[in-house]
C-alpha cells in the first residue's frame, strides 16, 4: 500500500475510534451513593447522590446552595453559577429547585470547613 493510503487508513480509523469513545462515554453512568456512606476517603471523587432538598439558598453572586438528605443522612450541595449557566443550556433551571423537590447531582467530594460537600456539575429532577 501507498503512504498515502495507509496515512488515510489511520485518519479513518482514529477519527472513527474518537466518535466511539464518545458515544460509550456518555452511556457510562456513575452507580447512585447514599450520602450516609460518604467519608473523608471520598474527598475528590465523582458521586451521583439522590435525595429531598431540605433547603435552599441563592447568593448575590449566582451561586445555589442545597441541602440534600435521603434518608441515611443528609449533605450540602455548591452548584457555582458557571455550572448553573451551563445547566440553563440544557434547559435545567436550578433556580426552580424548591425545599421537598426529589433530585438527583452529580459531582465530586469536597470538604468546606469541616464539612463534607458535593460540587454539583449536573443535575436532574426527579
Amino acid at each position: 500500500m501507498e503512504e498515502k493510503s495507509l496515512r488515510n487508513i489511520a485518519i479513518c480509523c482514529s477519527i472513527f475510534g474518537l466518535v466511539a469513545i464518545f458515544f460509550v462515554s456518555e452511556r457510562l453512568e456513575l452507580q447512585k451513593t447514599g450520602i450516609g456512606e460518604i467519608s473523608i476517603g471520598d474527598l475528590g471523587k465523582n458521586v451521583r447522590v439522590c435525595g429531598t432538598i431540605d433547603s435552599r439558598f441563592v447568593s448575590d453572586n449566582g451561586h445555589i446552595f442545597l441541602r440534600l438528605s435521603d434518608g441515611t443522612d443528609s449533605i450540602n450541595i455548591v452548584v457555582f453559577s458557571d455550572t448553573v449557566k451551563n445547566l440553563e443550556r440544557y434547559k435545567i433551571d436550578v433556580h426552580e429547585l424548591e425545599k421537598g423537590g426529589s433530585i438527583c447531582v452529580i459531582g465530586y467530594i469536597d470538604e468546606y470547613k469541616d464539612e463534607m460537600e458535593i460540587i454539583g456539575k449536573k443535575i436532574s429532577v426527579n
